[in-house]
């Protein structure tokens, strides 16, 4: 019976039997019996994908959830139409999925659950076993087999080799669970500097601790390259609860309470994280980063713990303005959240914000120390750039300068080897490193080395930078981990850039604060509870 249906109509009974409960069914649902959201989900599967396809990779994985999902979101899909547009790609073997997932492969658990808008749970939540963990702790824990409930735990997965270094903490937030992996690279030097890496879209699934496409041994390898730490940050519920329902004005530049947002009382125990290691991790070199609607969170985050972050790196992100191209994909400074979520695109008729101005935060000035906040985006990206003076990254930069932060604007351009878009740069966290200045600056005579390797390559650029870094030719002359200077990565891509204060790298000394500055900066939002236990 089953195999006579099509996808599009096995999506509709699955959204039909989630919107109807399994009580009081509807005439429709009584057609097909007693049929359990599990069974329905196993039979929308097989509907999606060739019987005998082998499973999506990890790569593909990804790709799918931390990409192609929240891509097809933006446009206003729900999560059921997201995940069959994707899939469409797969089967097709056509668009950018095509670069990593083999045509037809099965979808994955997560991949699957993605499409049904489930995060897995939350509160008291399954633990594999069909019981509610024994343990739920208040503060954040290292995952066992009695806490782990819906975390994707790193530290007990198998083989072990493979996750080495990396352990992920669960902890209960007024009766949620919240999840958070790091990375810790036996090889660097400790104290070690910090990424917040911020991916909303995984939904807590080690599947989204990935970089520019990659896989996540290959982010792994590349922190290690560098000597940092990498915390992965995210949420059950698939994207972050920005301050104050989205409304940002100059009244209320900075909602970063825990009455504004339930995520500041997660940042919090993260950073606790941190500073309860202090042997380990360089709490006062702690960084955030994240793209698009991760890359705005990043600025929150990062602004609303000022005083314990050291740069963002908001890639395609920025800030947005009322009544300035392009509105945010959840139409962010139109409408408030609440109302997005009930009435989606037409909030901005049904129920439009009179006092929105900015969002996701407006950018205090601080009289410890200017803010870097690096910026980044493609000059053909359609979801943050309107003109060549209209943008996410621009309207952010502007209140940078007039704040007097350290604000560094980089606008890259496509070109014959790389496409552009809503994309992160090539090579991401080597543009991370060397514009937030993590590590020591490169000598000198690397950055001649460097040059001078990649303008000897037949290679695409972004290729022969990462080919000279990584191998051999470099050896002796450049320090492991140093952070590459502005020459060395436009040798990469070459960004049309701004710089406020004129720095790249190292950041810029305190600043007067300026006449146009609307507010200063307050101290980051305080949470009750004892300090977690330092990381084993």
């Amino acid at each position: 019976m089953w195999s006579e249906w099509g996808s599009n109509e096995l999506m509709r009974l699955l959204q039909l039997y989630l919107l109807c409960g399994s009580s009081q069914p509807s005439p429709q649902m009584m057609n097909f019996g007693p049929i359990t959201v599990g069974a329905l989900v196993l039979l929308l599967a097989a509907a999606l994908q060739p019987v005998h396809a082998a499973e999506c990779s990890s790569d593909c994985e990804a790709e799918f959830l931390s990409r192609c999902i929240p891509h097809k979101q933006g446009t206003g899909q729900d999560a059921a139409t997201a995940y069959s547009s994707c899939r469409d790609e797969v089967d097709a073997g056509t668009g950018p999925l095509a670069a990593v997932c083999a045509a037809g492969c099965g979808s994955t658990a997560a991949m699957i659950a993605a499409g049904s808008g489930s995060s897995g749970g939350d509160g008291d939540v399954d633990d594999g076993t069909g019981d509610v963990p024994s343990e739920q702790p208040m503060m954040p824990s290292l995952c066992s087999s009695t806490n782990k409930g819906r975390c994707d735990c790193a530290n007990l997965k198998t083989p072990t080799s493979a996750w080495q270094g990396v352990a992920t903490y669960t902890w209960w937030i007024d009766g949620v669970q919240r999840c958070v992996t790091t990375f810790t690279s036996s090889s660097a030097q400790s104290p070690m500097p910090v990424v917040l890496f911020m991916q909303c879209y995984a939904k807590d699934s080690l599947g989204g601790m990935t970089l520019g496409g990659g896989t996540a041994s290959e982010t792994l390898q590349q922190a290690s390259r560098f000597g940092i730490a990498m915390f992965f940050l995210s949420t059950p519920d698939g994207g972050w609860d920005f301050g104050a329902d989205g409304v940002v004005t100059d009244d209320n530049p900075q909602p970063c309470s825990t009455a504004d947002s339930k995520d500041i009382a997660y940042l919090s125990a993260v950073f606790g994280l941190i500073e309860g290691s202090t042997e380990t991790y360089d709490a006062s070199k702690v960084y955030t980063m994240g793209f698009s609607q991760n890359g705005m969170f990043a600025g929150y985050a990062g602004f609303c713990f000022a005083d314990r972050v050291a740069g963002i790196w908001q890639g395609g992100a920025g800030m947005a303005r009322k009544g300035r191209p392009p509105t945010p994909p959840g139409k962010q400074v139109e409408c408030t959240a609440s109302a997005f979520d009930t009435y989606k695109n037409e909030c901005v008729t049904q129920e439009p914000c009179a006092n929105c101005e900015y969002w996701p935060i407006y950018p205090c000035f601080s009289a410890s120390r200017p803010m870097v906040d690096c910026m980044q985006t493609y000059s053909n990206d359609a979801v943050v750039v309107a003109s060549d003076t209209e943008s996410h990254p621009d309207y952010m930069y502007e209140m940078l300068v007039a704040e007097g932060h350290d604000g560094r604007l980089l606008r890259f351009s496509p070109t014959e080897h790389v496409e552009g878009g809503h994309k992160a740069p090539q090579n991401e966290l080597d543009w991370v490193i060397g514009c937030l200045g993590v590590k020591e600056q490169c000598s000198a005579a690397c950055e001649e080395a460097l040059v001078s390797c990649v303008d000897a390559s037949s290679s695409a650029s972004h290729l022969a930078y990462r080919d000279c870094l990584v191998g051999d030719s470099l050896a002796g002359t450049c320090t492991t981990g140093c952070a590459p200077t502005k020459a060395m990565l436009d040798k990469s891509e070459a960004p049309q850039t701004s710089l406020s204060l004129g720095a790249f790298g190292p950041a810029a000394a305190p600043q007067p604060r300026p006449s146009t500055s609307l507010c200063q900066q307050s101290p980051s939002p305080q949470v009750g509870g004892p300090t977690p236990a330092s990381p084993t």
